[in-house]
């Protein structure tokens, strides 16, 4: 049983490199294709480089490598391995690398589904279980690869949550949330919080809006429909929301992305953090950021001295006739 486990793992190993090898290969052939080179010339590169490989036993046994008692069955596996390094390397011209990778994966499933009736091998229920989440998981990788072509043009961000001020977003913090989420604790308020709707009690010291009409009909329209406010955050929603932070504190992350982005940001605000929206729009390949002075949270709800630089802001960033005065 244990030389079992143990032949596993390194078996387990040697794919695991094998996998790192293929992927190196699979980003060759996506260079070769784009500069050109045909996929006759470059699948003849790779046999060659098989023959390589398996000279020094041809020269170590001679001919007796060669034998078979199934000479048709052996030339079938040629033509059909021929035939499908032919089909993968031809993939790579009209396949974006993400997607013919992806493709690439199925093979292990469709493995899984003949290995019973080709080779008369018993697959239990936790392979086919396995088996049916990999072409899910395949779906869904694809849909991704496929919304490369992006749904938006631009976007513009009013004051986003890159970050929370102070420590709240501290590891002593995090590591609390997350055991209290362990504990089956995530639909509960996180410590200190209650049910009682953001923007309803008195108007001295609120952290949203510094303009009184506007922080009395929002509060108005939360008592008449309390369904459209929100009240203090859950410690499952605490837990999603740190691990996205700690995603976006990353150095590469704003670098990674291409989309045109202008963050907009309040001198004011003390629900997140305005030097971190800064920090992570400085670090954006296709981004700016604008902080406006003396406004608080909640950018669109504030006065309109605010407001008018934030739609100033807007119809510069947003090509179009603006649709707000």
């Amino acid at each position: 049983m244990h030389q079992g486990v143990s032949g596993n793992l390194r078996g387990g190993a040697l794919m695991a490199i094998a996998a790192v090898i293929f992927a190196a290969e699979a980003l060759a052939i996506r260079v070769m294709t784009a500069r050109g080179i045909p996929v006759e010339v470059q699948v003849f590169a790779r046999s060659l480089g098989q023959l390589l490989w398996v000279a020094p036993l041809i020269m170590a046994t001679g001919r007796a490598v060669f034998r078979t008692g199934r000479p048709g069955l052996h030339l079938l596996r040629g033509m059909s391995s021929l035939l499908t390094w032919g089909f993968y390397y031809a993939s790579f011209g009209p396949l974006d690398l993400a997607t013919a990778t992806v493709l690439s994966f199925t093979n292990v499933m469709f493995t899984t589904l003949l290995a019973g009736p080709v080779l008369g091998e018993r697959v239990d229920g936790w392979r086919w279980a396995g088996t049916v989440a990999g072409f899910v998981g395949v779906a869904v990788m694809l849909r991704v690869a496929h919304a490369g072509k992006r749904w938006f043009d631009r976007m513009v961000l009013s004051a986003p949550m890159i970050d929370l001020p102070g420590y709240a977003t501290k590891l002593p913090t995090r590591i609390l949330v997350r055991t209290l989420r362990w504990l089956g604790m995530g639909g509960n308020y996180v410590p200190g919080g209650t049910s009682e709707l953001t923007g309803t009690n008195s108007f001295v010291n609120n952290p949203l809006t510094s303009d009184p009409v506007r922080y009395a009909r929002n509060a108005a329209i939360y008592e008449e429909d309390p369904t459209l406010g929100i009240a203090s955050p859950t410690i499952a929603w605490a837990d999603s929301a740190f691990k996205a932070i700690v995603e976006f504190r990353e150095a590469s992350y704003p670098s990674q992305i291409r989309l045109p982005i202008l963050m907009m940001a309040a001198s004011s605000d003390t629900i997140v953090s305005t030097a971190a929206i800064e920090e992570f729009a400085y670090h954006l390949r296709a981004g700016s950021h604008l902080v406006i002075a003396g406004s608080k949270h909640e950018i669109l709800q504030e006065q309109d001295r605010y407001r008018q630089q934030f739609w100033a802001a807007f119809d510069a960033f947003i090509p179009g006739t603006p649709l707000f005065k």
